[in-house]
């Protein structure tokens, strides 16, 4: 492989590993919450309430669209 097709391969696994770790973490904090008192909707709150700033974070400095 090329420099710069490998380095694109090793990136594109170094991502699929991070989302698999991501993913992975968050059945474990769930399974975890909930064996420790926490609700359902305790978790989905607690979802939304941390990715919700941080997305709107990102899209307020990205902007929204249209030009």
């Amino acid at each position: 492989m090329p420099g710069a097709e490998q380095r694109s391969h090793r990136a594109a696994v170094a991502g699929g590993v991070l989302a698999m770790l991501l993913f992975s973490g968050n059945f474990v904090a769930s399974r975890h919450g909930l064996q420790n008192g926490l609700s359902v909707p305790d978790l989905v709150l607690l979802r939304y309430a941390v990715a919700g700033p941080l997305f709107l974070v990102l899209l307020l400095r990205i902007g929204l669209g249209g030009g």
